[in-house]
């Protein structure tokens, strides 16, 4: 094979290298990578290198330590991402293979609490794998063994205890509308008994004063109605908590 043709890529960005690790050729990928060992940091249209696929392929039964060995190089490639911000050890970890795990998760170059886009590390994927519970929990084991712990809860946490003080703050908000509703409620109420009882015409007035016809209980009461009804509900907040759409 052609030098040239090493660094050719398919429609899916898959180069020989690639396709030589999924077909789990072992000669031609150490082959490969020797002749041409820039190959290797080529990636397909997933942002996968050959670490990665190597990680995840169950296909793929040459150690990953023995292609680390090829040149060390390649150690460069342990932690670099994918399109969706997985490397080599988050692959282990979807496919929960302890053979691979202990392949990679004692190099001394490797992240072991990296995270991806999600904000998951190796442990949070492992956590959430579609295996048998006692091999999942013994994958588990094998991590925090390492020093791994869990990312994913601890931001869940963080981000529960914003929402929960939140919600708190509004049902704070809430309160005070409803506490200012019933002012204005009573003071309506007020104003309409009171006008019930306002004499045609007025009450008497004094001849410096130019006003009649009017309640003076009835003005007090209004502007005080005006300074209350500045307190507009948070309708978006009454929503919230007592709405059903």
């Amino acid at each position: 094979m052609s030098r040239e043709a090493a660094y050719m890529k398919n429609r899916d960005g898959n180069t020989a290298l690639h396709l030589a690790t999924v077909s789990d050729n072992k000669e031609i990928v150490l082959e490969i990578i020797k002749q041409c060992p820039d190959s290797s940091e080529l990636v397909n249209t997933r942002g996968w290198n050959i670490l990665h696929l190597a990680a995840q392929d169950d296909s793929f039964q040459t150690p990953i330590r023995d292609i680390l060995k090829t040149r060390s190089s390649l150690s460069n490639l342990i932690n670099e991402k994918d399109a969706i911000g997985n490397t080599p050890l988050h692959h282990i970890a979807v496919s929960v293979d302890r053979g691979r795990l202990n392949d990679l998760i004692g190099h001394p170059r490797v992240d072991k609490l990296v995270y991806n886009n999600e904000n998951k590390n190796a442990l949070d994927l492992a956590s959430n794998s579609n295996v048998f519970r006692f091999v999942e929990k013994k994958f588990r084991k094998d991590l925090k063994k390492y020093g791994l712990r869990s990312g994913m809860r601890i931001y869940t946490s963080i981000k529960d205890s914003k929402q929960d003080n939140e919600e708190e703050r509004d049902l704070e908000e809430l309160k005070k509308v409803q506490d200012a509703n019933v002012i204005v409620a009573t003071l309506i109420a007020t104003v309409t008994f009171a006008a019930g009882f306002t004499i045609p015409g007025g009450y008497p007035v004094s001849d410096s004063s130019k006003k009649s016809g009017s309640s003076g209980l009835g003005d007090e009461l209004t502007s005080s109605i005006i300074r209350h009804k500045m307190a507009e509900p948070k309708r978006d907040i009454f929503r919230r908590h007592f709405v059903l759409e």
